[in-house]
Parts: structure tokens; sequence; C-alpha cells
């Protein structure tokens, strides 16, 4: 009981000092307070908050650059002269490629069996050429 009561004790001896302390700060901020609207003139602290308009209601895709031209989607004459052009040259490589794909091809037919794959069994089958489907027939 000795704790709460020197605790009482104390309260009673500073509190009106800590009151009276707290009560002069409380004074002096409000005084300079005052003073600093009285000199501010017609400057507030704080400037009114003035609503911002609201933006327009149609929606805008981002820009990411300068917005080109649109260009035509009907191809010219001369880009249909480059298209042949590209179609030929890889026409001609195709039957490049071909011709030099053609004796290594002849030279497998040549030897009559086609090459040996390893696991690989060889089962003749007819094919029936009055069925319908072309199925297999065994």
């Amino acid at each position: 009981m000795s704790d709460s009561s020197t605790l009482i004790s104390l309260a009673l001896e500073w509190g009106p000092a800590i009151l009276i302390v707290l009560l002069a700060a409380w004074v002096i901020m409000a005084v300079s307070r005052f003073f600093k609207r009285l000199f501010a003139g017609g400057r507030s602290e704080s400037a009114p908050v003035t609503p911002q308009p609201y933006p327009a209601q149609e929606r805008r895709e981002p820009m990411l650059g300068t917005v080109a031209p649109k260009v035509s989607t009907i191809p010219d004459a001369a880009d249909v002269l480059a298209l042949k052009a590209s179609i030929d040259a890889l026409t001609r490589q195709i039957a490049a490629l071909e011709r030099r794909l053609a004796p290594a091809s002849s030279a497998q037919t040549d030897a009559g069996e086609p090459p040996a794959v390893k696991g690989a069994e060889v089962i003749p089958m007819a094919i029936d050429p009055a069925s319908p489907s072309g199925r297999r027939k065994g």
C-alpha cells in the first residue's frame, strides 16, 4: 500500500506544477499562431483545395510515340513484282535442292533395298484398289 500512497502523494505535490507547465506551453503556442496569422497578411498557411475537374468520359488509348499516317493495304505494282520475284527465287532454290538430293535418292533405289532401320521388320501388304476406302488388305 505504500507504493500507491507514494504515487498519490507525488501526484498531489507535482500535479498542479505539471498542469501549469502544460497550460503555459499551450498559451505560448496559441499566441505564436495568432501573431503568425496577423503578420502573414492575406496569405493563408494552407491554400483552399479546389476540386479537380472530371476527365473527359471518352476513353483514350495511350500513345507510345508519334502517330504514323495510315498506310494503304492495297499493294502497288512494285509490291506485286517484288513478291513475284521472291517467289521465283524460292522456286529456283527448291529446284536446286531437289537436284542435289536426286542423286542421293537414286543411289538408294539402285541398290534395290531401302536403308535398313535397326529393329524394323518389313511386312508385305497389298492394297485393294476396289475397296472404297483404299484400306490395306493383309
